[in-house]
């Protein structure tokens, strides 16, 4: 007896198909527009750190230059030779030229780089301004002599302390007139061979993004030989 073939498919049978030209269109056009709000979010996010870095950045090295002035002015000394032929002079000269004062010192605060280094502690100090090549704004300028010389004003090695200076500010604390001034001279006739007893800093850097940050602090000076 021969087979029955089916006259008729199965149900369901040849009724698969694929996606249209417009449906794979409007997948492409989702897929695109998720992809480019991941990348809007990615960008954003990277742009945010960079942020955040470049301030974590300037107010790290705010906070290392207050440090270092501070230890510096902190240790500032006069010798008891006063004589004006010696080869050993010691001073202590703060300029007020806002918004960005000058001072010139020494101080027992240097640090030796080579442990058979023929140095002391003692050191001439110095912090100026100078124009800042990457900005609009200032550098704060550090000068040290490790020896001590005729001429604290001169001599040493010059680096930057910081950039994108705004203002660096210094006051100082007359003790025998009990008030802040804005200038001390130990060769000047208000204040001879004296240091001052204490020294407000206040030091103002931008970042790249032109916020400002501000550091302030005061220090008590050695006493050494008043």
């Amino acid at each position: 007896m021969a087979a029955r073939i089916p006259t008729s498919a199965p149900p369901g049978a040849g009724t698969e198909r694929g996606f249209t030209l417009l449906e794979m269109l409007v997948a492409v056009a989702i897929m695109a527009a998720a992809m480019a709000l991941l990348w809007t979010s990615f960008a954003g996010a990277v742009k945010v750190e960079d942020q955040v870095r470049r301030k974590a950045d300037t107010v790290a090295m705010g906070r290392t230059a207050m440090e270092r002035i501070s230890r510096e002015l902190s240790m500032a000394f006069l010798s008891p030779n006063l004589s004006p032929t010696s080869s050993y002079a010691t001073v202590f000269k703060g300029q007020d030229k806002d918004p960005f004062d000058e001072a010139i010192f020494t101080s027992l605060s240097h640090e030796k780089l080579y442990k058979d280094a023929r140095e002391g502690d003692q050191a001439e100090i110095s912090y100026y301004r100078e124009e800042d090549p990457d900005s609009d704004l200032s550098m704060l300028v550090h000068r040290e002599s490790p020896r001590i010389d005729g001429d604290p004003e001169r001599g040493g090695v010059v680096l930057p302390l910081a950039y994108r200076v705004k203002s660096f500010n210094l006051r100082y604390y007359d003790l025998d007139k009990k008030e802040w001034v804005d200038q001390w001279d130990t060769r000047g006739v208000d204040t001879p061979n004296r240091l001052p007893r204490a020294v407000e800093i206040a030091l103002v850097v931008v970042d790249e993004d032109g916020e400002e940050h501000a550091f302030t602090t005061r220090n008590l000076v050695n006493r050494m030989n008043r």
